[in-house]
């Protein structure tokens, strides 16, 4: 990653950094603004921001449905 804190538009190792590993394409103005704003290139993930396990199953309310989807979703 080089030293740039932002994305810019016409930088064709930053075009090519997205394109690999972040899969974004094409770094258009658009993109620029997005990853500037999502995923800044000074961003440096610690051991403390482990990812979060992954869930199949998000019940959203309370109400009837929520409630037995939660119950049977823990046996």
């Amino acid at each position: 990653m080089s030293s740039s804190t932002e994305w810019v538009l016409g930088n064709n190792d930053q075009a090519k950094e997205a394109k690999e590993e972040l899969e974004i394409w094409p770094l258009d103005e658009h993109n620029v603004k997005l990853l500037n704003e999502v995923h800044p290139r000074n961003f440096v993930t610690s051991m403390e921001d482990a990812p979060h396990p992954e869930y199949d199953l998000i019940a959203i309310g309370s109400g009837a449905g929520g409630l037995v989807s939660s119950k049977v979703s823990c046996l």
